[in-house]
């Protein structure tokens, strides 16, 4: 049996830790449990945006594309700057099996709203696994060109984003033309 250990870049992990309040992003186990996850797995590209916190076994379950984030239900977190809420999809392979991951448990992650680009690929990369068939149907509300920018502040939001985001900013935000 092999013990080793894959070696990570512990600037990374710190990094990532803090950005997510030492708390795993869809449990919210203490940084103890918990490791710095490649929002596209096992990639090696060590920067912010291609990082989440998660438990160990959230993590494994990831890189398996047991499970992905959905880039099409991005929400702004008003409660939480800097932050996007996604819904998280499990593989139909794993849904009849007892896992730690279940829809009825964890319903949605939030994520550093820097991680969008990473998100897309990953989620294309799960599709590919788990459904090659269809995956050239991937679904088209992914493409860069979903974004809209609000009328009162100019931000930047995905079409379903915009909604939720337009309730409090037509209070907060001046438009820019008045």
């Amino acid at each position: 049996m092999d013990l080793s250990k894959t070696v990570r870049n512990p600037q990374f992990r710190s990094i990532i830790c803090k950005a997510f309040s030492f708390k795993c992003a869809l449990s919210g186990m203490d940084e103890i449990q918990c490791d710095a996850a490649h929002i596209i797995p096992k990639d090696r590209n060590d920067t912010a945006p291609n990082g989440m916190f998660l438990s160990r076994e959230l993590h494994s379950s990831y890189d398996r594309y047991i499970w992905c984030i959905n880039p099409s239900s991005e929400r702004i977190c008003e409660h939480r700057p800097g932050f996007s809420s996604y819904t998280i999809e499990i593989s139909d392979k794993y849904k009849d099996k007892k896992l730690s991951i279940d829809n009825y448990k964890y319903k949605s992650i939030e994520v550093k709203s820097w991680s969008r680009e990473f998100i897309v690929k990953a989620y294309r990369d799960y599709k590919q696994e788990n459904y090659p068939e269809d995956f050239q149907y991937i679904d088209e509300s992914l493409k860069e060109d979903n974004r809209v920018n609000c009328e009162y502040c100019g931000e930047e939001y995905t079409k379903k984003g915009m909604k939720k985001h337009h309730s409090s900013c037509r209070s907060k935000c001046p438009r820019k033309d008045n």
